[in-house]
């Protein structure tokens, strides 16, 4: 019965903070950097939404080369197409990406240096009009 009770104690947190950030966003940008992120919090998953002006045309060869253009708004990127995301009281967790919750600081792993800050964002609204805002002031 006692391990019934303290196995049900220690998941408790856990399906409490299972989708707690659907509905808002995260728009991320890197010091000295014109990198530009946005991660969704959509049905226990994140969607990665990334600003760039880098595209790719096909070639005469059928090979896809990259080109500088204009910045435009790449949605739904595929690299966090399945990622569930963890929240507890001090970080939220995604692949293997970590931000902290008091600070906003996104790292893009614990092996790396690469450190992003962000803002919150409570509605896609506002979240799409920060972006644009970006892809403008960029």
């Amino acid at each position: 019965m006692f391990r019934t009770f303290a196995l049900l104690v220690c998941l408790l947190p856990i399906s409490v903070s299972a989708g707690e950030l659907d509905g808002k966003g995260l728009i991320c940008e890197q010091a000295n950097e014109d990198g530009v992120f946005g991660f969704r919090f959509v049905e226990g998953r994140v969607k990665t939404d990334w600003l760039t002006d880098i595209h790719l045309v096909k070639t005469q060869y059928g090979r896809w080369e990259p080109i500088e253009g204009d910045y435009v708004i790449r949605r739904d990127l595929s690299i966090d197409e399945d990622t569930y995301y963890i929240v507890d009281r001090t970080e939220i967790r995604f692949g293997k990406r970590i931000v902290n919750r008091q600070t906003l600081e996104l790292l893009e792993s614990t092996e790396s240096s690469s450190r992003w800050q962000c803002e919150v964002f409570s509605n896609d609204d506002d979240y799409w009009k920060q972006l644009e805002k970006s892809k403008n002031k960029i």
